[in-house]
């Protein structure tokens, strides 16, 4: 067979007069739709509904809540498991307006409606763990009127509460004009503030709680510290052991913890790689670091709880409380008959003087605000609307004789206390 390269086929030509309509056709179809799904799909396009209604139903029921009668607030976030609103933009140290008010939480979906203080503490404002999935308007006590309160510029924002059996509260903060718009359809007046409550499956890599051995991180110039030791205790073994098996109890009860560090491998706590940061990817709520003490002076003796100046002594007294009431470690006197080994951490330029405390707290600590080394180191917290409230759990001076007896003998019976008072938190 000869092989014609000259060879040019036929092309064949296109009937335009005949596809063209076609295709305008097909696509007003798929527009049609596209459409009739939109509007039916409850609240899956552009169409923004609430506690399994239709569009229109929810427009309705939120129009009902419209009023003249409006606060502006300029910012939010949460610290441990509590959500915080704010008239002012948060200022480490400084008093809002909104501390001591009474704030109102109607769902909508049940009419059922709670009351709450938001409290002068960081820990002190809206339990999240309380609040039953559904939708809710925010109103606050402003004088002797209940306003709505209002945002000057849209607000999208996610917080979890702590998980239990694998479940948490997902909690979502609106505030947005046009929420509810759909079509030509203009429903709000205002920029409301809304609470979007859904109970969620909690991700394998989400904790509620880092706990923190003390020992193994760079003491100074390269040298790994194992912290304490004194004959055969050694520090950093000895607070893992308290970590693990707090660990144990949490995740036994439906919790989860994460533990900042392996048992033998070293792990700064500031910078990118280090332990505060992996409790900020955990997003996790509380940060308990564990430690024990030693001094040459003699007779000094007892185990303490520091928390930040900016939170309440609650969780701190919780667990010094079970402490002293079920094992028998001696509480640090303090020179306070009522907070027996409870203190608060100092204070340098307003800001706590622990590093860890304020570190992990997010903004409202002033994480990476103190100084240009923490600006640097932990540049991730910088801003963070989400702070873990944290504690320092320190057990007392293994100099102690007394204390290391105690240690000795009562090991196991400390760490059951000491899970036993942080569920006490977790599930308040």
């Amino acid at each position: 067979m000869e092989f014609k390269t000259g060879y040019v086929p036929k092309v064949r030509k296109v009937n335009y007069k005949i596809v063209v309509p076609f295709l305008l056709i097909l696509a007003t179809l798929i527009s049609v739709v596209i459409v009739t799904l939109t509007r039916n799909n409850g609240g899956q396009g552009d169409e923004f509904t609430i506690c399994k209604m239709s569009g229109s139903e929810s427009r309705a029921l939120v129009k009902k809540g419209l009023t003249d009668d409006v606060v502006e607030f300029a910012d939010y976030g949460s610290y441990g498991q509590t959500l915080g609103l704010y008239k002012n933009e948060y200022k480490v140290g400084e008093a809002d307006p909104f501390n001591g008010r009474t704030v109102f939480l109607k769902n909508l979906c049940s009419g059922v409606e709670q009351t709450f203080m938001m409290g002068l503490e960081l820990d002190s404002k809206i339990p999240m763990e309380t609040l039953e999935p559904g939708f809710y308007e925010i109103q606050i006590l402003d004088g002797f009127t209940r306003s709505r309160i209002v945002a000057n510029a849209p607000i999208d924002a996610l917080f979890e509460s702590v998980s239990r059996q694998g479940e948490h509260k997902q909690v979502r903060l609106l505030a947005n004009q046009t929420l509810f718009d759909y079509g030509d359809d203009s429903t709000l007046d205002k920029a409301y503030a809304y609470l979007e409550v859904n109970a969620m499956t909690t991700p394998s890599n989400q904790y509620d709680v880092v706990l923190d051995p003390n020992g193994l991180y760079d003491e100074y110039d390269g040298y790994i510290t194992s912290g304490v030791v004194d004959g055969d205790f050694i520090e950093a073994d000895e607070m893992y052991d308290v970590a693990e098996g707090v660990q144990k109890i949490l995740q036994d009860n439906g919790y989860r913890a994460m533990i900042s560090r392996k048992r033998d491998q070293e792990r700064e706590f500031h910078g990118n790689d280090g332990r505060i940061h992996a409790g900020y990817q955990a997003g996790a709520k509380y940060y308990v670091h564990l430690s024990m003490l030693s001094t040459p002076y003699p007779n000094t003796k007892g185990a303490s709880v520091v928390h930040s100046n900016f939170s309440s002594p609650r969780l701190a007294n919780t667990i010094m409380g079970q402490l002293l009431a079920n094992t028998s470690l001696p509480g640090y006197d303090y020179g306070y008959e009522d907070n027996i080994g409870v203190i608060n951490t100092a204070l340098e330029d307003g800001f706590d003087y622990n590093s860890l405390i304020r570190e992990a707290g997010g903004k409202f600590t002033g994480a990476a605000e103190i100084n240009d080394d923490y600006k640097r180191l932990n540049a991730f917290a910088l801003g963070s609307d989400k702070g873990m409230q944290s504690v320092l759990v320190e057990f007392g001076y293994i100099s102690d004789a007394e204390t290391k007896t105690v240690w000795t003998n009562e090991k196991q019976q400390i760490i059951e206390t000491l899970a036993a008072a942080i569920m006490t938190e977790l599930g308040k």
